[in-house]
């Protein structure tokens, strides 16, 4: 789990402009799943849940979080995993 700056990655088709390439790369190596379906800053999806089981979709949820920087005021959704 962690804050990735990728927004030219698609999670659902795997595709990628030149920043992400060797991300993705990586990721489908390592044969990890991207758990976060929807957008956490603006349009794109930064924060990111990887595991290696494939059925975690619905245990997933992003919640809203303001957060307070000295250097800029920022709302994002934060991703919350639910384990069951």
């Amino acid at each position: 789990m962690g804050n990735f700056n990728y927004p030219d990655i698609n999670w659902e088709t795997l595709q990628s402009g030149p920043n992400g390439k060797d991300f993705v790369k990586l990721v489908l190596d390592c044969y990890l799943e991207q758990h976060v379906c929807e957008p956490t800053r603006l349009n794109n999806i930064l924060y990111l849940v990887f595991t290696t089981e494939l059925n975690l979709t619905n245990d997933i949820t992003t919640v809203w979080a303001k957060i307070n920087c000295p250097l800029h005021l920022s709302q994002l959704h934060l991703p919350r995993l639910i384990c069951k």
